[in-house]
């Protein structure tokens, strides 16, 4: 659409990456918004907002909110009697105000265009390019951190050796530093480096550059990462956090497989949902992940919600990739359903976050997970089938004959009576899988007589005895918790 990759405003350069518009290549879309500053999106204004246009929407809006600015093109094929075009095209930007007014792009910039017809191209391209440099901000840069180069192409130069092109994510590199290419397990030393064709010593966070390193066959990279030694780590097993789409409109169900996106690198990837409780997420900063603290499994269908603004929900899944990636500690990651029919318009991306734990290379996966503080919550009921004292009772069917009562001694129970009585387990009764328990505070008389007068199989609510608590996810050995 525009006849120019860099614009250069105040010594700052302006680099467009064209990105693709068909639906089946949206995997490369997300792999790709990790580069990006700004939007510019181009609708076809005679289709209007299709399935993929709507993606990226959404995608925009985890990337980069309120940084969009949009193309209404093709305004040449509109009708063109009277005010016929002028009424289409205003009309078409009301409804897409609409569409936009619950996303971070309510108030973006909308230029109608023509990239063929002759009398309208010179004129709106103008107005387009005017308002994408007027619109244009200065991204905070930072030198600082571990040098991160995510690499989208590379190509042998006879004599010079491999040109690595890409965006600095974080930190400086210069000339004659010795870079990691994880992926191909193998290090080298920068020879030379570019930015748009000038030679320059270094290159920092937000630079879009070519990096020149001792020559190697270019099959084995063709998208990934450069970066300083021991930058990233290979992981299967990791803690992320979740923040739902609310466009994506399945289930999250734990268990489930969905397709996650780290850089440029897209796999499979097996969720285990769980959250902290409302007014329980003090043992950690927000959005972070603590080992002291305690979380609950995803049960339901869809995670809890809060409107508690004072005590949000904090949301977080255990994720198991099928094939090991290269990540680091704060990565952002992108879930989604690439398998999903095109021809369902439905939203294909279900949730986003980012990595805060990851499982060390050097650990086992079964002791990693076992000190995940993930619980569930659990409920065994029995009923009183005898009276000992004022105080004790008899329990039966709340454990079997095999059942270990030792993870259970002194955990609170409830009477479901009138009261609600509480009383503590003391231990075993007999050897059929009885148990005794005791409450502090005495049991009527009326209660106990009823009781004693009737029979255990009755179904009398009263006389049930109910056992709460959480057991670990990951850790059969791991103490329960009330």
């Amino acid at each position: 659409l525009l006849p120019l990759t860099n614009i250069l405003r105040a010594n700052n350069g302006i680099t467009l990456v064209d990105c693709p518009g068909h639906g089946s290549l949206f995997r490369t879309v997300i792999g790709g918004s990790r580069i990006m500053d700004m939007v510019l999106l181009v609708i076809d204004i005679c289709k209007g907002i299709q399935p993929q246009t709507a993606e990226c929407i959404v995608l925009a809006d985890i990337t980069c909110p309120k940084r969009m600015l949009i193309a209404l093109n093709k305004i040449d094929l509109l009708p063109n009697e009277g005010t016929t075009k002028a009424t289409t095209i205003e009309k078409f930007q009301r409804r897409l105000r609409k569409t936009l007014q619950n996303t971070s792009f309510a108030d973006v910039p909308m230029i109608a265009v023509s990239a063929l017809d002759e009398a309208e191209k010179s004129q709106t391209l103008k107005t387009l390019i005017d308002c994408l440099v007027d619109q244009v901000y200065c991204p905070h840069r930072s030198a600082e951190g571990k040098f991160l180069f995510y690499v989208d192409h590379c190509f042998n130069v006879r004599g010079q050796g491999t040109v690595l092109t890409g965006t600095v994510i974080s930190g400086s590199v210069g000339v004659k530093s010795v870079v990691e290419i994880p992926t191909l397990n193998e290090k080298r030393k920068i020879k030379s480096i570019q930015i748009f064709h000038k030679a320059v010593e270094s290159i920092a966070q937000g630079s879009r550059a070519g990096i020149c390193v001792a020559q190697f066959d270019t099959s084995r990279l063709e998208r990934g990462v450069v970066c300083e030694s021991n930058c990233l780590q290979k992981i299967q097993y990791g803690v992320v956090s979740v923040n739902a789409i609310v466009h994506y409109k399945h289930p999250l169900r734990s268990n489930s497989k969905f397709h996650v996106t780290v850089g440029y690198e897209t796999v499979i990837g097996k969720f285990i949902f769980f959250h902290c409780e409302p007014h329980k997420c003090h043992c950690a900063p927000a959005g972070q992940f603590a080992l002291e603290s305690n979380y609950l499994k995803q049960e339901d269908e869809n995670l809890p919600d809060t409107n508690d603004s004072s005590h949000p929900l904090h949301r977080y899944a255990v994720v198991q990739f099928e094939q090991a990636i290269f990540c680091f500690n704060q990565a952002q990651y992108i879930a989604s359903k690439l398998d999903q029919p095109l021809e369902v318009s439905t939203c294909r991306i279900a949730f986003h976050g980012q990595m805060l734990q990851m499982m060390p290379s050097n650990e086992h996966s079964a002791n990693w997970l076992k000190k995940l503080p993930v619980f569930k919550r659990k409920i065994k009921r029995g009923t009183i089938c005898n009276i000992l004292d004022q105080h004790t009772v008899a329990v039966r069917g709340m454990f079997g004959k095999t059942s270990s009562l030792v993870p259970f001694l002194g955990c609170k129970v409830t009477l479901l009576n009138e009261h609600r009585t509480e009383g503590i387990i003391e231990g075993s009764f007999g050897k059929s899988g009885k148990i005794k328990v005791r409450f502090p505070n005495p049991l009527s008389e009326q209660f106990m007589q009823t009781v004693t007068a009737s029979s255990a199989n009755t179904g009398d609510s009263s006389r049930i005895v109910l056992l709460e608590f959480q057991a670990s996810v990951f850790d059969s050995q791991k103490s329960i918790i009330q």
